[in-house]
């Protein structure tokens, strides 16, 4: 009879305290969303420290706060806080692996910090996300800012035949994208591939002919791959437009 009674008390108190931690829990994760909503409405007014002081309230009530530990990565970005911004973003990376705002921002984190392999890495994953959003509209967008970043973040890490590739499939979307052909041109002068390099920088003086600049690096790259007589006649065409130093080569 004693051990009966034993045997209730211990269920009803094993109840209690189950029904107690539930409580908890629920009163936890609602103070969660509350200083979460805190933290959205401080970040939209511009106050990234207080958002940064809710985002941790948030994830300190609920550290599996996917949502908070990203946007707690944004705030810290926008105060210049990248490697808390890299840290932030593991966490929510952690918590919902088809982030694509976390990878992403992950990503840019790393490249503030410098760290091209890391970069890339994260990166890489953000594009897989992008190509498995549901709206064409966000699926486009996406891609297109996670390859220019992974094409950044292939130049850090000294992988410019990489990034070269990424600016050209880019550019078969946006041909005259005067921007991404630079970039093009320098990634393919930077992995040596002067011909390549040449061809792109000539794109540019096609559609700009008065860019002196372009004809600069198209002496330069011509220079490089051993064409004398076509580097000295690109240096002269960015002479006659004002480049002193292409003037002194042009001779």
């Amino acid at each position: 009879m004693k051990r009966s009674r034993a045997i209730l008390v211990t269920i009803v108190v094993s109840f209690s305290f189950l029904a107690f931690s539930a409580h908890a829990l629920a009163g936890s994760k609602r103070a969660a969303k509350a200083a979460y909503k805190q933290g959205v409405e401080r970040g939209k007014a511009g106050d990234f420290d207080s958002a940064i002081m809710y985002f941790k309230r948030a994830v300190k009530n609920d550290s599996r706060y996917s949502s908070a530990w990203r946007d707690l990565g944004l705030a810290y970005q926008k105060t210049g806080q990248f490697s808390e911004a890299a840290a932030a973003y593991k966490k929510a990376l952690k918590f919902n692996r088809n982030s694509w705002s976390s990878a992403q921002g992950l990503g840019r984190s790393y490249i503030r910090m410098k760290k091209g392999p890391e970069a890339v890495k994260a990166l890489n994953k953000a594009v897989k996300l992008a190509k498995k959003s549901r709206k064409k509209k966000d699926r486009m967008e996406r891609l297109e800012s996670s390859n220019s970043s992974l094409a950044e973040a292939h130049e850090l890490a000294k992988q410019y035949a990489k990034a070269a590739k990424i600016y050209e499939t880019m550019l078969k979307k946006d041909p005259s994208n005067k921007f991404k052909i630079r970039k093009l041109a320098k990634s393919h002068a930077r992995a040596k591939q002067w011909d390549k390099a040449i061809k792109a920088y000539t794109k540019l003086t096609e559609l700009d002919k008065s860019d002196r600049r372009a004809w600069g690096f198209i002496g330069h790259c011509h220079e490089k791959a051993g064409n004398t007589g076509e580097a000295r006649k690109a240096y002269r065409n960015a002479c006659d437009l004002g480049d002193n130093k292409a003037c002194m080569k042009a001779q």
